[in-house]
């Protein structure tokens, strides 16, 4: 899910700058002065990044599964929240017809 998030987030940026930071926390953070997200929103989703990271990059009992597991059944708000946003931003966008 967070990988869809920076593919739409750069998508947007495209659109509304013409320019896409090369880090991943970066797009969510431009997201913000765009005015497709607030900051708490942006928070949540750059620490769901950073999670994605250490998931990715880590390797072996380095991770623990609860913390994992609580994040897959108490975090995904963040991601409904996001699509809501979307949704709102392509609904006010008169780059969208």
């Amino acid at each position: 899910m967070t990988a869809a998030v920076i593919d739409v987030g750069e998508t947007v940026l495209r659109i509304e700058q013409d320019t896409v930071p090369d880090r991943r926390k970066a797009v969510v953070t431009e997201l913000e002065p765009v005015g497709v997200i607030d900051a708490e929103l942006g928070e949540k989703l750059r620490a769901a990044v950073g999670f994605r990271d250490v998931l990715a990059h880590t390797y072996g009992p380095v991770v623990n599964d609860d913390i994992v597991y609580d994040a897959l059944q108490n975090s995904l708000d963040r991601y409904v929240t996001f699509v809501e946003r979307i949704d709102q931003y392509l609904s006010e966008s008169d780059q969208i017809d």
